[in-house]
């Protein structure tokens, strides 16, 4: 459950950071990113690919300094990439990245999908969510803020076509460990299951670019983890 579910006296003033954060026109094309003005959602992210011609609907939550991103979008250009980072900095410099590159199939959110999700994506928007090395949050004390749990689980399988994959990625096994154990329950059962058989992982996914953690991590010899769900029919 997002924070201003839980919290709805939050809301205005979360709403409120998260538009002061927001590029303006002035400074980046409106193609490549999205203002965060209430009035304007819940986004619905197959009527923008319509629009522009894309095939395929891609939920990115947490992308870094964006350089899985772009290479996403240039590999795969019918694609739209909605790409969400809450650090405005990185946000930033990627943006600057996809205009040297002329990559248009992407667009930006400063925004931190712990706060606000379903308030900000229309039901059944995207085909295909990708997570990868979210913090781990290691110690037991701050394992509530995972942003990998059953609530966050279940609050995104309505904004997911069926048949939607969803991936998965960390190199800290104990975190990989608890979503294997979330996957388990019944509720969840019902809404996601493994692609590849109850508690089956994957060391790579292949035909995939390399986040620059992803790589960084196995030139320090530790082991990503790979998790790939499909959303049910139901």
């Amino acid at each position: 459950m997002s924070l201003v579910q839980e919290k709805p006296e939050l809301f205005s003033k979360l709403a409120g950071i998260l538009q002061r954060k927001s590029f303006s026109e002035k400074e980046f094309p409106s193609y490549l990113h999205i203002p965060f003005h209430l009035d304007t959602f819940p986004l619905d992210a197959k009527k923008i690919a319509r629009q522009y011609g894309f095939q395929k609907t891609v939920l990115e939550i947490g992308s870094g300094w964006g350089e899985f991103t772009l290479d996403l979008a240039k590999q795969n250009p019918d694609w739209l990439i909605v790409a969400t980072e809450k650090k405005k900095h990185r946000v930033k410099r990627t943006l600057q990245n996809a205009l040297k590159q002329n990559i248009k199939n992407i667009r930006m959110m400063v925004l931190d999908v712990t706060w606000f999700l379903q308030e900000v994506f229309a039901p059944s928007s995207f085909d295909y969510v990708i997570l990868n090395f979210p913090d781990p949050w290691p110690k037991k004390r701050h394992h509530k803020h995972r942003i990998m749990s059953e609530n966050f689980l279940l609050e995104l399988a309505p904004l997911c076509t069926k048949a939607a994959l969803l991936e998965f990625a960390t190199d800290y096994w104990p975190y990989m460990e608890r979503v294997l154990e979330i996957l388990q329950k019944s509720a969840i059962q019902k809404t996601w299951r493994n692609v590849h058989g109850m508690g089956v992982i994957l060391p790579e996914l292949a035909n995939r670019p390399k986040s620059y953690f992803e790589l960084l991590k196995k030139e320090e010899g530790e082991q990503p983890y790979f998790l790939q769900l499909l959303k049910t029919q139901c």
